[in-house]
């Protein structure tokens, strides 16, 4: 099992050791053999990458950059319809690299089975940012995971109506495949599609700002769809019609492959400020065949929704005063008064929405959406992962529960760095001091933040990820230990410890 190194300086004639590496991907990909891993070094690299080359069951063939490097493939200037990272073999890992500008699809495993795209950023393709597809028979048990995958489908940017469009990630014939934790955003088709296809697993994965539906399953049998957050942000760039589009979507299409819509499971997601779920048969009326739809926490669908009847018992938490509190009794939306509220979900998937006034909203456990709306609001997401929104204000989004950075991570859509702050409760960040109260909050240390992938000294603490948004705890402040993720802001805020206080 050998190493192959790339680098922007190399040469395709040379052997790939570590002392003499090539220069393009394709070629390191020519000289792979099960087993093998491709290293490659820090750089842009232009043009489209060819991996044809077949790993095995106990030898994977791994594509990765060198550790700690920015990768970016680039397809601007290659030709118009053209793929940009195309994987034919069987048996390849493809991870961490960024994928941008594709003249078609962004990383396309076309044909290839037992293959994983795992932990890249793909943006800016004119179609899919990640398919896996081919004919019947060819594609199957593939892994799409842990990507962020935005602005693609650029075809549709004028938005047409009639259809045709492609998906952030896509399926399409591709079975028994998986797209897990992926986060999925400001695409013009789509964001997660599977078609024509048995077996597909969609689960964990964050879901918003879909010209389009949501998750789209088209021909799609057997699938399961789990324990994802269908959202919008209300961006009117990225509406349909109007509104935004369905959250959830089975279909029947006239296709390649015409697959009864049966053995579908729908359980345990979240759909907040989109569309319901709902069946359509488009031409092959097959109907929806011994499925389950169940246990998911709907908003935007008058016939889903129950409203608590708020509580004439006033809280007794402090300032601001509430003029109402209102509290969930399961899975519920709750929306706030046009005063001073206090908003209090419980262990279900809760959709709360607080009105003008400054508001006290607490999501407690279960994934939930949050909107803090006009006033300056206190937010506490609580245990699971939650979407949090401030709108317009001074917003404090407090942090009090053990990070988790596949349980307990929160996404927050809107921060603002002028305005917003995050806080964070010193019982549970240890290392950030004794100093401050949830009514007197101190400042966090300057010493303590930084920007970057990682720690970079011993008491860095709080890490932000410009390039990715996450925001991470890191306990022993070095990067030796793996840090946790608590966040998930957005890209490239001008972030600095002022933003940050501890309770």
């Amino acid at each position: 099992m050998a190493t192959i190194y790339v680098s922007t300086t190399g040469s395709d004639s040379n052997s790939g050791a570590s002392g003499s590496p090539v220069k393009s991907i394709t070629k390191a990909a020519q000289l792979a053999q099960a087993g093998d891993t491709v290293l490659v070094g820090a750089g842009t690299y232009n043009g489209t990458v060819s991996i044809a080359k077949n790993g095995t069951a106990s030898g994977q063939i791994t594509f990765k950059p060198v550790d700690g490097a920015k990768v970016v493939i680039d397809g601007a200037g290659t030709p118009a319809n053209t793929d940009l990272v195309v994987i034919s073999g069987d048996y390849i890992t493809f991870q961490g690299f960024e994928v941008v500008n594709a003249t078609r699809t962004g990383i396309g495993l076309w044909g290839s089975h037992d293959s994983k795209v795992i932990g890249n950023n793909v943006h800016d393709s004119f179609r899919a940012g990640v398919y896996a597809g081919g004919s019947v028979g060819q594609s199957y048990n593939n892994v799409i995971d842990g990507n962020e995958v935005w602005r693609n489908v650029k075809e549709n940017m004028s938005r047409t109506w009639s259809g045709g469009w492609a998906q952030g990630i896509s399926l399409a014939m591709s079975d028994n495949s998986t797209i897990s934790n992926n986060n999925v955003y400001d695409n013009w088709g789509e964001g997660v599609g599977a078609m024509f296809t048995k077996g597909a697993k969609i689960t964990g994965n964050k879901v918003y700002d879909s010209y389009s539906v949501g998750v789209y399953l088209d021909n799609a049998q057997d699938a399961v769809v789990q324990y994802n957050t269908v959202s919008h942000s209300y961006d009117t760039a990225f509406y349909r019609g109007g509104k935004p589009a369905a959250g959830i979507q089975i279909c029947n299409e006239n296709g390649d492959r015409m697959l009864p819509s049966s053995g579908i499971v729908i359980t345990n997601n979240v759909l907040a400020g989109v569309g319901d779920v709902h069946y359509s048969t488009y031409g092959a009326n097959t109907g929806l065949i011994n499925s389950t739809i169940s246990s998911n926490t709907i908003h935007s669908s008058a016939d889903a929704i129950t409203r608590p009847t708020p509580s004439s018992t006033p809280s007794s938490t402090p300032a601001p005063t509430p003029t109402s509190s209102l509290t969930t009794d399961g899975s519920q939306e709750l929306t706030g008064t046009a005063g001073n509220d206090v908003i209090k979900g419980t262990a279900g998937h809760d959709v709360i929405k607080a009105a003008a006034g400054n508001d006290l909203i607490r999501g407690f456990s279960g994934n939930d959406f949050i909107k803090g709306n006009a006033g300056n609001d206190k937010i506490w997401g609580g245990l699971g992962n939650d979407t949090l929104s401030s709108g317009p204000g001074k917003d404090a989004f407090v942090f009090n529960t053990k990070p988790n950075t596949t349980t307990n991570k929160d996404r927050i859509t809107d921060f603002n760095v002028k305005s917003d702050s995050l806080w964070l409760d010193n019982a549970v960040f240890k290392k950030l001091g004794t100093n401050g109260t949830g009514s007197d909050p101190a400042k966090l240390s300057k010493g303590f933040f930084t920007i970057g992938s990682k720690a970079k000294d011993k008491n860095d603490y709080i890490v932000y990820n410009d390039k990715t948004g996450v925001l991470s705890y890191d306990a022993d402040g070095s990067g030796k230990g793996k840090a946790v993720e608590f966040a998930q802001l957005s890209k490239h805020l001008k972030m600095t410890a002022a933003d940050f206080f501890i309770i």
